[in-house]
């Protein structure tokens, strides 16, 4: 599952299951098909080395069920691997949203604009149809932006959505950083105790 290009699975089915317009849970499906081995790599890794560390089997030989086991003991040391492979997982999915975009695959409600009704004089060359989104979203702005006059004449129409979609990336990666640092040393179930969680 690592081989396949979760793009190509994203577009195999926004243009199967959405005729005009792919709804998003159709997108996070493909996602999640196409996404789900690379997190479950790291996570049967960690698990295995947690599997043969002197804690887990002291806790074993002390008879702590797995449930426990798991909750109490591994689940700490599997919150930064989380935080990161999560992190890392958003910012694929807004890369694939924007490489969706470019295409023209829009996620979400899309309508048919016709320029030739709104112009007096078309040139019969001019290809004067076109989709775009209805929800103002990244991938399909950066879709809108992507014609060759827009790169010499108004180049924040693609170069606005394109550092948007790159700094959200790079603060979401931050922030998984930022999480698996901050319970490398500490433990997320008694932080989720205070009263100052929220």
């Amino acid at each position: 599952m690592s081989a396949v290009p979760s793009t190509i699975v994203a577009v195999f089915f926004v243009l199967a299951f959405g005729q005009q317009g792919a709804p998003a849970p159709v997108f996070v499906g493909a996602l999640l098909l196409s996404g789900w081995a690379g997190p479950y790599r790291l996570l049967r890794a960690e698990l295995q080395r947690l599997r043969i560390a002197p804690f887990t089997e002291g806790a074993r030989a002390l008879g702590v069920r797995r449930g426990d086991l798991l909750l109490r003991h591994h689940l700490p040391h599997l919150v930064p691997v989380l935080a990161l492979s999560a992190s890392q997982q958003i910012a694929t999915a807004l890369v694939a949203l924007a490489e969706l975009g470019v295409i023209g695959i829009f996620v979400g409600p899309r309508r048919s604009i016709n320029l030739a009704e709104a112009m007096t004089v078309v040139p019969t060359s001019v290809r004067t149809g076109f989709f775009v989104p209805d929800i103002p979203e990244w991938g399909g702005q950066l879709a809108l932006g992507r014609g060759i006059e827009n790169l010499y004449v108004t180049r924040w129409a693609f170069l606005v959505p394109g550092v948007a979609i790159a700094f959200a990336a790079v603060g979401i990666t931050l922030l998984g950083v930022g999480l698996a640092r901050q319970y490398r040393r500490r433990n997320l179930l008694q932080d989720l105790r205070t009263p100052f969680t929220a």
